[in-house]
């Protein structure tokens, strides 16, 4: 689980798997050299777009549970949010 005020970095066009506190606020940086989303399939959450330098944000489900979410940019890249 990521302790408050660590960022979640996207990297090499994938996402890591990703296990937060219900309702915890999380930053998105990305190190790669194009812009991604992280855009919850359900539409609970979403960072809109985010690039290199500027991170995005987006606050977990208060519901524990398993969230798919895919860069809407990049469809390809797919991942899962646990919220425990």
């Amino acid at each position: 689980m990521l302790p408050e005020g660590v960022a979640y970095t996207v990297a090499d066009y994938a996402f890591a798997p990703l296990t937060v506190a219900p309702g915890q606020e999380v930053e998105v940086v990305d190190s790669d050299a194009e812009a991604h989303t992280l855009t919850a399939i359900d539409g609970s959450f979403d960072t809109g777009s985010f690039d290199n330098s500027s991170p995005g944000t987006f606050t977990a489900p208060d519901k524990p549970g398993t969230y798919d979410f895919v860069c809407e940019i990049h469809p390809s890249m797919t991942g899962t949010l646990t919220v425990q």
